[in-house]
């Protein structure tokens, strides 16, 4: 007959076992020290991503701001490039204002008298129509300096005569009288009136001064 004996004393045997225990409780703090020191390098691994996606993104809406401003400074240029030139086509007319008084100041007879001439331009886009081929033409621009010219006449024979005269005239287009009412000054009944007319800005001019007056005939471009 076999069997197993503990020849141990039994203060031997609960050293051993002490110490077995002693062992268990050592690995298990082990393993748990492992744990927390994997999950701390994980939280500063993620810690650290997000950091740097933070400054990423910092750095992204900079460059997007840098380049919002350098685009509105762009087009604050082309806004003030845009008026300086609109300014220069409004002075660089094809007729001046002296020419323009020039060859109305014989049209007006001497009992009439004019009170205002305004000058302003005007800019009238024109839509292209389908041609042949059923392409669209593309839009024309229409400059035209628009006159209106204010007076008192002594009858309705002068104010036609005025009107008659701009109409005749090779410079002048789409002349038409505003209104013609009835007016006193100191006494003397007349006849207060306004003709529109404009002048195309898209031609070219030449003025000359001759026996007949002042003269202006259109050229070629």
């Amino acid at each position: 007959m076999s069997g197993s004996y503990d020849l141990l004393p039994r203060s031997c045997r609960e050293l051993v076992l002490k110490r077995a225990r002693i062992r268990r409780w050592i690995m298990a703090y082990g393993v748990m020290i492992g744990v927390m020191t994997a999950g701390y390098v994980l939280l500063n691994l993620g810690r650290d991503g997000q950091v740097q996606y933070r400054n990423d993104l910092q750095a992204q809406v900079r460059m997007n701001w840098e380049r919002n401003e350098e685009a509105q400074r762009l087009f604050k240029e082309i806004q003030d490039l845009s008026n300086a030139i609109a300014r220069y086509n409004r002075l660089a007319w094809p007729i001046r204002v002296s020419d323009t008084i020039a060859i109305i100041e014989p049209l007006v007879p001497e009992s009439t008298t004019l009170t205002a001439l305004t000058l302003a331009p005007r800019t009238h886009r024109v839509r292209g129509t389908a041609g042949r081929d059923g392409k669209r033409q593309p839009d024309q621009v229409l400059n035209f300096l628009a006159l209106e010219i204010e007076g008192i006449a002594i009858d309705d024979l002068a104010v036609a005569r005025i009107v008659s005269g701009l109409d005749d005239h090779p410079i002048f287009a789409s002349v038409t009288l505003d209104f013609a009412r009835s007016i006193v000054v100191d006494g003397t009944p007349g006849r207060e009136f306004r003709i529109n007319c404009e002048i195309d800005l898209n031609k070219r001019y030449a003025f000359a001064v001759s026996d007949a007056g002042y003269e202006a005939a259109e050229v070629s471009p």
